[in-house]
Protein backbone atom coordinates (compact mmCIF):
# COMPACT_ATOMS: atom_id res chain seq x y z
CA UNK A 1 0.00 0.00 0.00
CA UNK A 2 1.21 4.10 -0.60
CA UNK A 3 0.47 6.54 0.77
CA UNK A 4 -1.78 9.55 -0.96
CA UNK A 5 1.46 11.77 -0.87
CA UNK A 6 4.31 9.63 -2.04
CA UNK A 7 2.07 8.41 -5.24
CA UNK A 8 -0.44 10.97 -6.43
CA UNK A 9 -0.25 11.03 -10.24
CA UNK A 10 -1.14 13.65 -12.75
CA UNK A 11 -3.40 12.51 -15.65
CA UNK A 12 -2.39 13.00 -19.08
CA UNK A 13 1.20 14.68 -17.56
CA UNK A 14 3.06 12.10 -20.00
CA UNK A 15 2.81 12.30 -23.78
CA UNK A 16 1.88 8.50 -24.11
CA UNK A 17 -1.13 9.09 -21.75
CA UNK A 18 0.68 7.50 -18.69
CA UNK A 19 0.47 8.83 -15.71
CA UNK A 20 3.49 10.35 -13.94
CA UNK A 21 3.59 11.10 -9.89
CA UNK A 22 3.57 14.42 -8.63
CA UNK A 23 6.70 16.17 -7.99
CA UNK A 24 5.91 16.69 -3.99
CA UNK A 25 9.40 17.77 -3.12
CA UNK A 26 9.55 20.55 -5.94
CA UNK A 27 5.80 21.92 -4.89
CA UNK A 28 6.48 21.97 -0.86
CA UNK A 29 10.17 24.06 -1.87
CA UNK A 30 8.08 26.62 -4.32
CA UNK A 31 5.35 27.16 -1.35
CA UNK A 32 8.31 27.71 1.07
CA UNK A 33 9.50 30.18 -1.17
CA UNK A 34 6.89 32.07 -1.66
CA UNK A 35 6.05 32.11 1.76
CA UNK A 36 9.76 33.54 2.72
CA UNK A 37 8.91 35.70 0.13
CA UNK A 38 5.57 37.10 1.09
CA UNK A 39 7.00 37.51 5.08
CA UNK A 40 9.39 39.58 3.78
CA UNK A 41 7.45 42.15 1.31
CA UNK A 42 5.19 42.41 4.73
CA UNK A 43 7.56 43.21 7.24
CA UNK A 44 9.65 45.72 4.96
CA UNK A 45 6.45 47.50 4.29
CA UNK A 46 5.36 47.43 7.84
CA UNK A 47 8.60 49.67 9.14
CA UNK A 48 9.01 51.42 5.90
CA UNK A 49 7.92 54.71 6.51
CA UNK A 50 9.90 54.83 9.68
CA UNK A 51 12.27 54.12 8.06
CA UNK A 52 12.31 56.48 5.49
CA UNK A 53 12.19 59.37 8.01
CA UNK A 54 14.91 58.16 9.72
CA UNK A 55 16.94 57.93 6.38
CA UNK A 56 16.17 61.78 5.52
CA UNK A 57 13.91 60.87 2.83
CA UNK A 58 10.86 62.68 4.16
CA UNK A 59 10.49 65.94 6.21
CA UNK A 60 9.37 64.27 9.01
CA UNK A 61 7.03 60.69 10.39
CA UNK A 62 3.89 62.58 9.28
CA UNK A 63 4.84 62.73 5.49
CA UNK A 64 7.07 59.28 5.58
CA UNK A 65 4.30 57.32 4.29
CA UNK A 66 3.79 59.02 1.29
CA UNK A 67 7.46 58.65 0.74
CA UNK A 68 7.29 55.27 1.51
CA UNK A 69 4.55 54.19 -0.96
CA UNK A 70 7.06 55.25 -3.61
CA UNK A 71 9.23 52.03 -1.93
CA UNK A 72 5.72 49.56 -3.10
CA UNK A 73 5.97 51.91 -6.54
CA UNK A 74 9.83 51.20 -7.24
CA UNK A 75 9.15 47.38 -6.27
CA UNK A 76 6.57 46.93 -9.13
CA UNK A 77 8.02 49.31 -11.97
CA UNK A 78 11.54 47.35 -11.00
CA UNK A 79 9.59 43.54 -12.27
CA UNK A 80 8.22 45.68 -15.47
CA UNK A 81 11.35 45.64 -17.43
CA UNK A 82 12.32 41.92 -16.71
CA UNK A 83 8.69 39.87 -16.58
CA UNK A 84 8.88 39.53 -20.41
CA UNK A 85 12.00 37.60 -19.53
CA UNK A 86 10.88 35.63 -16.97
CA UNK A 87 7.94 34.61 -18.88
CA UNK A 88 9.88 33.30 -21.56
CA UNK A 89 12.16 31.67 -19.93
CA UNK A 90 9.16 29.74 -17.76
CA UNK A 91 7.98 29.08 -21.30
CA UNK A 92 10.79 27.57 -22.24
CA UNK A 93 11.87 26.01 -19.62
CA UNK A 94 9.02 25.07 -17.15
Amino acid sequence: AHTGFQKVAVAGAVAGGQDEALPWRVLVVCCMCDMVHFYSVCSLFSYGGIMCADLGWAADRNTAGFVAGFLQSANTFGRLPTSTLWGRFASRYG
